[in-house]
């Protein structure tokens, strides 16, 4: 198997969503992780390195391409 079929494979384990256990997480390298927070409850994912973020914690929701754009919604206070 050449190396671009591993990295191909590898890439669609890190992206194709799959059933988790709301207490484990995913980690594909840099490629992909997925964890729950340590100091509020919610979970963030990340993706690509610091290039993608989604972060839900509570009633606020977080989806960030970092340093292009960042979008913060929280319906609980009624903020965007």
């Amino acid at each position: 198997m050449s190396w671009f079929k591993v990295f191909v494979l590898s890439l669609c384990a890190g992206i194709l969503p799959g059933r988790a256990e709301t207490n484990s997480f995913a980690a594909f390298g840099p490629l992909f992780h997925e964890f729950p927070l340590t100091l509020s409850s919610g979970h963030r994912t990340e993706a690509v390195g610091p290039l993608f973020y989604s972060e839900q914690s509570d009633t606020e929701h977080t989806f960030a391409v970092p340093p292009l754009f960042s979008h913060v919604e929280d319906p609980g206070v009624e903020s965007e």
